[in-house]
């Protein structure tokens, strides 16, 4: 559905040209759900108005749907981008239009009757759960209701595909909750490919399919979701999966010296990541009985990933250190990552 090809994006600035995003090259399947995530000045912004062509690149090519949307003229690329619906953080409503007005805004040249422009709009309102609210205003709504009528708008058009930019940073975390299920039913109903920009790897571990890290303008990592929080690669990504968990706290725990992750002579601190199937498999005391080594659990969580169980124990083992090592080589062997951290 959606194909960037080495695209970069320069801005001038008064220190100097500023890369925005700088050679990317990106492919997002018909009909998933994919996360575009990286801390404030990352580019994630940039790269993603590159899809509708708000922001066109200086190079590369831009293929949605197989057309190179840099290659068309104007009036093509207008006709294009009805087709690719866009939410923002702030919503972007206007003030002064009722709420049926504001859904209704994007049909006010589609040809359609009065009549078939009012019926389509309050069937957007009902799929957005706000029908009651089609004489409102948006000063009179919440945040999140704002923000369901800002998908209800982007919507209007039937698009293919719906660009969400950080539509979820200024929700709380239940108004946050409820937007994505909402997304995710009209995933499902409506069969949109979705392209969401967040700093919030929640956001990522609840929604997506499949994701993209951003640094410096640049993707350090991709992958399907549940593989990048089963085995990080670069720094920032563990960085971004550890804020969902507590890792980044026991870690802390670690860093200052805390009593019960130091280690004696004949002890190592280990951290476990079961995937899949390993998570159901009792390692722990089965590598405790067969080679007469001490396991205490320091840490434990267990959570599901697209499906699939990810589980992580931070373990303190004691006993020999022949008996130690074979006990990690078998846990290792039952498809468990296994990382020392202190010994």
């Amino acid at each position: 559905m959606i194909e960037l090809n080495h695209v970069t994006k320069t801005f001038a600035s008064k220190s100097g040209n500023v890369h925005a995003v700088n050679d990317v090259s990106l492919t997002i399947d018909t009909g998933t759900i994919f996360g575009l995530i990286g801390y404030s000045g990352a580019g994630k912004s940039t790269l993603i108005r590159m899809i509708n062509l708000l922001e066109k690149p200086d190079r590369g090519s831009v293929m949605v749907d197989g057309e190179d949307l840099t290659k068309l003229r104007n009036v093509e690329l207008r006709k294009k981008r009805q087709k690719i619906g866009m939410i923002f953080q702030h919503f972007n409503l206007m003030e002064a239009l009722t709420i049926q007005q504001n859904v209704a805004f994007p049909l006010r040249k589609s040809g359609l009757t009065k009549s078939q422009i009012t019926q389509k709009v309050n069937a957007l309102l009902s799929l957005v759960e706000l029908s009651d609210k089609a004489d409102s205003y948006p000063n009179q709504l919440s945040g999140g209701q704002k923000q369901r009528v800002a998908i209800a708008r982007a919507l209007a058009n039937d698009p293919t595909i719906l660009l969400c930019d950080e539509a979820t940073s200024a929700l709380d975390p239940q108004t946050t909750e409820s937007i994505l299920a909402l997304l995710k039913k009209l995933h499902a109903s409506l069969g949109l490919t979705i392209v969401l920009i967040t700093h919030q790897m929640s956001v990522i571990k609840t929604i997506a399919k499949k994701v993209a890290i951003m640094e410096n303008g640049r993707i350090v990592e991709q992958g399907d979701v549940y593989d990048i929080f089963a085995s990080p690669k670069a720094q920032i990504t563990k960085k971004f999966v550890d804020s969902t968990t507590q890792m980044a706290s026991i870690t802390s725990l670690i860093d200052a010296g805390y009593e019960l992750m130091q280690c004696d002579p004949n002890e190592q601190l280990i951290q476990l990541t079961y995937i899949a199937d390993s998570a159901a498999q009792a390692l722990i005391s089965k590598v405790s009985r067969q080679f007469d080594v001490d396991c205490n659990i320091v840490f434990g969580t267990v959570e599901v990933i697209d499906g699939k169980p990810l589980g992580q124990l931070i373990v303190k083992v004691n006993g020999k250190s022949a008996d130690m090592v074979e006990a990690i080589d078998t846990i290792r062997q039952a498809n468990v990552k296994v990382e020392v951290i202190r010994s």
